[in-house]
């Protein structure tokens, strides 16, 4: 038998395609989730308002994360030369651990929506940070994809001006929708993607056991909201 082992470049296009689609149709169907079940009153997670990770060496870590990469601010409270980082991006932070023996770094089983105040700073920030196994993959003026040096894959937008929305739309809807992906008007963690075997029956826990909205666009995927 002879196996086919494609080059760097063709294994590239096919990432960069594969990447371009699932941003292209995250940032589609988050948008449209955030006007449904607007007149509804639930319970439920209020605030997405950090992300745990763990990373490998802490040098690498802070160029990927702080003023040389995503550009992410260094919380004041934490302690500057050891313990868990937090970097806050707008109103919202990752918390950043280091390894240990019993607990290696982590790549999530999907990926995580930023929206980012300036795109175009970013992208050449982090392209120049190649030799730490950061891969930067640009779709076009307002989106980019970004796979740090243990294999997290991040889908950065622009932040981008809305329009005018509609005068029947609550407020918090209204910052939400429309044609700019922003947390609350600003940088942030838009969504958070994770995949497991069945996102109907997740679905169906979070409203039965915390009260949240949950939204099914597909027969292979479920949303649930966070505030």
């Amino acid at each position: 038998r002879m196996r086919v082992v494609p080059s760097v470049g063709a294994a590239m296009a096919l990432r960069s395609s594969a990447w371009n689609g699932e941003s292209r149709a995250l940032a589609k169907v988050v948008s449209q989730a955030a006007t449904e079940g607007r007149g509804e009153t639930r319970g439920g997670l209020l605030w997405l308002e950090h992300l745990n990770i763990v990373v490998g060496d802490r040098a690498v870590a802070e160029r990927f994360y702080f003023e040389k990469g995503l550009g992410c601010t260094r919380d004041p409270s934490r302690h500057p030369t050891k313990g868990t980082m937090w970097a806050n991006l707008g109103s919202q932070q990752f918390h950043l651990a280091e390894e240990a023996a019993d607990d290696p770094p982590q790549a999530i089983r999907g990926a995580v929506g930023l929206a980012l105040p300036d795109l175009d700073a970013a992208h050449a920030r982090l392209e120049a940070l190649a030799e730490d196994g950061v891969e930067v993959l640009r779709h076009d003026a307002t989106r980019m994809s970004v796979s740090c040096p243990w294999g997290n894959l991040f889908h950065c937008y622009a932040v981008e001006q809305p329009e005018s929305p509609p005068a029947d739309v609550p407020k918090m809807v209204a910052m939400h929708a429309g044609t700019r992906f922003d947390v609350r008007g600003g940088p942030g963690i838009r969504y958070l993607l994770v995949r497991c075997a069945d996102a109907h029956a997740v679905a169906d826990a979070y409203e039965a056991g915390l009260g949240n909205l949950a939204l099914r666009p597909r027969d292979d995927l479920a949303l649930v909201a966070a505030g």
